[in-house]
Protein backbone atom coordinates (compact mmCIF):
# COMPACT_ATOMS: atom_id res chain seq x y z
CA UNK A 1 0.00 0.00 0.00
CA UNK A 2 1.01 3.38 -0.92
CA UNK A 3 0.00 6.91 -1.18
CA UNK A 4 -0.41 8.17 -4.86
CA UNK A 5 -1.80 10.67 -6.68
CA UNK A 6 -3.45 10.12 -10.11
CA UNK A 7 -2.20 11.52 -13.42
CA UNK A 8 -3.09 14.09 -15.56
CA UNK A 9 -3.28 11.01 -17.96
CA UNK A 10 -5.62 9.35 -16.03
CA UNK A 11 -8.04 12.28 -15.91
CA UNK A 12 -7.97 12.80 -19.41
CA UNK A 13 -8.45 9.02 -19.99
CA UNK A 14 -11.91 9.54 -17.66
CA UNK A 15 -13.30 12.51 -18.48
CA UNK A 16 -16.32 11.36 -19.31
CA UNK A 17 -16.58 9.30 -15.95
CA UNK A 18 -18.91 11.68 -13.87
CA UNK A 19 -18.35 9.61 -10.45
CA UNK A 20 -14.36 10.16 -10.59
CA UNK A 21 -13.50 12.47 -7.86
CA UNK A 22 -11.64 15.19 -9.39
CA UNK A 23 -10.51 18.67 -8.18
CA UNK A 24 -9.60 22.00 -10.08
CA UNK A 25 -6.75 23.12 -7.54
CA UNK A 26 -5.72 20.09 -6.05
CA UNK A 27 -4.95 16.73 -6.65
CA UNK A 28 -6.81 13.77 -4.41
CA UNK A 29 -4.62 11.50 -2.15
CA UNK A 30 -4.87 8.17 -2.56
CA UNK A 31 -3.73 4.68 -1.14
CA UNK A 32 -3.13 2.14 -3.67
CA UNK A 33 -4.00 -1.56 -2.30
CA UNK A 34 -3.11 -4.15 -4.49
CA UNK A 35 -6.17 -7.46 -4.50
CA UNK A 36 -6.82 -10.24 -6.52
CA UNK A 37 -4.24 -9.15 -9.01
CA UNK A 38 -5.61 -5.63 -9.40
CA UNK A 39 -4.31 -2.17 -8.46
CA UNK A 40 -6.71 0.05 -6.55
CA UNK A 41 -6.61 3.61 -5.54
CA UNK A 42 -8.71 4.50 -2.99
CA UNK A 43 -8.71 8.00 -2.44
CA UNK A 44 -8.93 10.18 0.72
CA UNK A 45 -11.92 11.97 1.75
CA UNK A 46 -14.20 14.23 4.27
CA UNK A 47 -17.71 14.18 5.29
CA UNK A 48 -17.70 10.12 4.42
CA UNK A 49 -21.39 9.66 5.44
CA UNK A 50 -21.92 5.90 4.23
CA UNK A 51 -20.56 2.54 5.37
CA UNK A 52 -18.49 1.58 2.35
CA UNK A 53 -15.65 3.54 4.02
CA UNK A 54 -12.55 3.02 6.49
CA UNK A 55 -12.72 6.64 8.70
CA UNK A 56 -9.64 7.86 10.39
CA UNK A 57 -10.32 10.51 11.69
CA UNK A 58 -14.15 11.55 12.49
CA UNK A 59 -15.92 11.62 8.67
CA UNK A 60 -12.32 11.74 7.09
CA UNK A 61 -11.00 8.32 6.00
CA UNK A 62 -10.80 5.99 2.69
CA UNK A 63 -14.15 6.50 0.39
CA UNK A 64 -14.24 2.48 -1.02
CA UNK A 65 -17.33 3.79 -3.21
CA UNK A 66 -14.98 6.12 -5.49
CA UNK A 67 -12.05 3.32 -5.62
CA UNK A 68 -10.61 3.43 -8.97
CA UNK A 69 -8.71 0.44 -10.99
CA UNK A 70 -5.23 1.38 -12.27
CA UNK A 71 -4.49 -0.48 -15.48
CA UNK A 72 -1.25 1.76 -16.76
CA UNK A 73 1.36 2.51 -14.35
CA UNK A 74 1.27 6.54 -15.87
CA UNK A 75 -2.29 7.16 -14.44
CA UNK A 76 -0.19 7.26 -11.19
CA UNK A 77 1.75 10.64 -11.03
CA UNK A 78 5.17 11.00 -9.78
CA UNK A 79 4.24 13.69 -7.46
CA UNK A 80 3.85 12.72 -3.63
CA UNK A 81 0.78 13.48 -1.76
CA UNK A 82 0.33 14.58 1.86
CA UNK A 83 -1.74 13.76 4.57
CA UNK A 84 -2.33 14.35 7.99
CA UNK A 85 0.28 12.74 10.19
CA UNK A 86 -2.56 11.34 12.61
CA UNK A 87 -4.53 10.14 9.58
CA UNK A 88 -1.16 8.55 8.23
CA UNK A 89 -0.74 6.77 12.02
CA UNK A 90 -4.31 5.34 11.53
CA UNK A 91 -3.67 4.11 8.01
CA UNK A 92 -0.83 2.47 8.79
CA UNK A 93 -1.68 0.54 12.13
CA UNK A 94 -4.85 -0.46 10.65
CA UNK A 95 -3.56 -1.97 6.66
CA UNK A 96 -5.21 -5.04 7.51
CA UNK A 97 -8.98 -3.87 8.20
CA UNK A 98 -8.55 -1.37 5.49
CA UNK A 99 -7.48 -4.72 3.18
CA UNK A 100 -10.05 -6.40 3.63
CA UNK A 101 -13.04 -3.25 3.73
CA UNK A 102 -12.03 -2.63 0.34
CA UNK A 103 -12.17 -6.76 -0.35
CA UNK A 104 -15.83 -6.84 1.17
CA UNK A 105 -17.01 -3.48 -0.71
CA UNK A 106 -15.67 -4.85 -3.71
CA UNK A 107 -17.43 -8.38 -3.55
CA UNK A 108 -20.85 -6.59 -2.63
CA UNK A 109 -20.24 -4.87 -5.65
CA UNK A 110 -20.03 -7.58 -8.41
CA UNK A 111 -22.76 -9.35 -6.26
CA UNK A 112 -24.53 -6.43 -7.18
CA UNK A 113 -23.42 -6.75 -10.65
CA UNK A 114 -24.94 -10.41 -10.93
CA UNK A 115 -27.88 -8.67 -9.60
CA UNK A 116 -28.63 -5.74 -11.22
CA UNK A 117 -32.52 -5.84 -11.21
CA UNK A 118 -32.40 -6.52 -7.51
CA UNK A 119 -33.60 -3.03 -5.49
CA UNK A 120 -30.72 -3.29 -2.91
CA UNK A 121 -28.33 -3.02 -5.77
CA UNK A 122 -29.38 0.11 -7.43
CA UNK A 123 -27.60 2.68 -4.83
CA UNK A 124 -24.33 0.60 -5.21
CA UNK A 125 -24.01 0.27 -8.97
CA UNK A 126 -25.54 4.10 -9.51
CA UNK A 127 -23.02 5.79 -7.55
CA UNK A 128 -19.60 3.43 -7.61
CA UNK A 129 -16.54 4.62 -9.57
CA UNK A 130 -16.26 0.49 -10.33
CA UNK A 131 -18.79 1.13 -12.92
CA UNK A 132 -16.34 1.85 -15.19
CA UNK A 133 -13.90 -0.92 -14.77
CA UNK A 134 -16.36 -3.82 -14.67
CA UNK A 135 -14.55 -5.44 -17.22
CA UNK A 136 -11.80 -5.94 -14.80
CA UNK A 137 -13.82 -7.41 -12.16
Amino acid sequence: MQLKILSEKFYARYAHCNEILKKENRPYACLTIELGGLLFAVPFRHHIRHQYAFHTIGEAGLDYTKSVIITDALFLSDDKPSIESREFAVVKREEGKIRYGLAKYVNQYRRAMRHRNNPRSENILRYSTLKYFEEYL
